[in-house]
């Protein structure tokens, strides 16, 4: 973790492996962030165990995969574009009087000793286990946030605790993965910046200015910090958000990870897996003159576990042993503006006004219908909302919450070129389900997974994770682990009349007549 690569260097990553005395080895992986970011790092370690395990057609990349070049063509064009010019206006706005970073941690100074690329940096990990993570996730639906954006107000809330003074300025990272279709997998650096300055912790203000800034989130923090006038303060502290990025399946077992970035003294990193929540900070420790980085990642744990206590008082269970053997009543959620667009055109009664729906396809050899009725009876278990139904007098009416699910019906029809397109066309009756999922028999042998979802229940994106998840709990069989139901976040607060207004002036401004 000590190497620093300069220009000029190659190869920009290292691998040893050493052996232990029972036999066992510890494989020692190091990437400079120039070749891939944290995700493609994690494809590279499940394709390197692939490749060990000799598993066939381990390295062979699937149809449709976008290249990176291709990405960073797309990159380079959007940056000539109108949308791109607004976008920096707003930064221009939003950084004129940046505030510094939390004065509670200190740039990561090089001093002597320090080897390679400066000073060590320690990793501190942290876990909360899967009911906390579930009752922590009802905080959020209840306070009308999403997840990260409680997550990033109660780390700043432990800062302002310890004597940072609001407003200060952290970095936030995000993705391009999630608008470039066919890159979850490739390996690249698709990450990029967002400077957030932060002037209340509340989650309600901090989601309302994260949704707000994350619409102009084509201009990279790093570029809004060059084009802003005057100096630009000492950014040390980073938060990451990985909760949406689904961890891809395999490799080897991971026993210590830690980063290092020029400039950060404080990186904060959090993901979901195997239904609980994880969290590391890779801290400079004589970065923090008081508290200590120790100090203030216990805090920011015990924040977490008493957020998910109040929430959930009756035990590790999430609602004690009576609590298990009631059923709650169903629960509604009123409907956004587009849901109530499609249901709108599906009551006009019009013979194709089916509504808005999508149809997946997932090519499966020696399909086995029973574990793949398990698959779906299990991704229903774990999204309630999938079981949820859509009407215009009720909104979003969700199941009770220990309603038992039945065993779907998964019906075998003969894959013709019209299927998919009936699929579309069909539409699902008011007030019954919203999600259907049957097997295409090909001519040839090969089965073809039919996934079909109403883009009045859940959105574009999620219809691609649900069909990622159903496909990878079929691969895993019976025997994966088992993980919390996931309940939907709640309405996020509307903004008023004047602020809504401005929203909508600063998108249009620029566009082309």
């Amino acid at each position: 973790s000590r190497r620093r690569y300069t220009a000029g260097d190659g190869p920009l990553h290292e691998l040893e492996v050493t052996r232990l005395p029972d036999g066992d080895a510890v494989l020692h992986l190091a990437v400079d962030g120039l070749l891939c970011d944290g995700r493609a790092l994690l494809v590279v370690v499940r394709d390197l165990w692939r490749a060990y395990e000799d598993s066939p057609g381990a390295l062979v990349r699937p149809p449709g995969e976008v290249s990176f070049p291709a990405f960073a063509a797309a990159v380079a064009e959007e940056a000539s574009g109108e949308r791109y010019a607004a976008d920096l206006r707003h930064w221009q706005r939003r950084l004129a009087a940046l505030p510094p970073g939390p004065g509670i941690v200190d740039p990561p100074a090089r001093r002597d000793g320090d080897e390679g690329g400066g000073p060590d940096r320690l990793p501190l990990s942290g876990t909360l286990g899967a009911s906390g993570w579930a009752a922590l996730r009802e905080v959020a639906a209840r306070r009308g946030v999403t997840p990260t954006a409680l997550l990033l107000g109660e780390f700043a809330a432990v800062l302002t605790d310890a004597g940072a003074r609001l407003p200060f300025s952290l970095v936030l990272t995000t993705s391009d993965r999630t608008r470039t279709r066919g890159a979850e997998d490739t390996v690249g650096v698709f990450t990029s910046t967002l400077v957030f300055p932060v002037a209340d912790t509340d989650p309600v203000a901090v989601q309302r200015q994260l949704a707000e800034d994350l619409d102009h989130a084509t201009v990279p923090g790093v570029v809004a910090l060059r084009r802003r006038r005057g100096g630009v303060p000492d950014l040390p502290v980073v938060f990451t958000g990985m909760l949406d990025d689904e961890r891809p399946p395999g490799g080897f077992p991971e026993r210590y990870a830690v980063g290092r970035t020029s400039g950060v003294a404080l990186d904060h990193q959090v993901w979901e897996a195997d239904g609980a929540l994880h969290y590391r900070w890779d801290v400079v420790e004589r970065a923090f003159p008081g508290p200590g980085a120790r100090d203030l990642f216990e805090a920011y744990g015990a924040r977490l576990r008493a957020l998910a206590g109040a929430a959930d008082p009756d035990g590790p269970g999430g609602r004690g042993a009576e609590a298990e053997d009631t059923v709650e009543q169903e629960g509604e959620r009123p409907l956004d503006d587009l849901q109530e667009a499609y249901l709108v055109a599906r009551a006009l009664g019009d013979e194709d006004a089916g509504g808005c729906r999508m149809v997946l396809g997932y090519e499966v050899d020696g399909l086995d219908a029973g574990r793949l009725r398990e698959a779906v009876t299990r991704l229903l278990e774990r999204h309630p909302v999938l079981r949820a139904r859509v009407d215009a007098g009720h909104g979003l009416r969700m199941p009770a919450r220990n309603a038992p699910v039945a065993v779907p019906d998964i019906p075998e029809v003969p894959l013709t070129p019209e299927l998919r397109t009936e699929l579309l066309r069909q539409p699902f009756p008011l007030g019954d389900g919203h999600l259907d999922v049957r097997v295409g028999r090909g001519e040839d042998g090969r089965d073809t997974v039919l996934l079909t979802v109403d883009l009045a229940l859940i959105d574009a994106r999620s219809i691609h994770l649900v069909g990622r998840e159903l496909m990878r709990l079929y691969a895993d069989g019976p025997d994966a682990a088992a993980a919390p139901p996931v309940r939907p976040a709640g309405t996020a607060p509307s903004l008023g009349p004047e602020e809504a207004a401005e929203h909508w002036r600063r998108r249009v401004d620029g566009l082309p007549a």
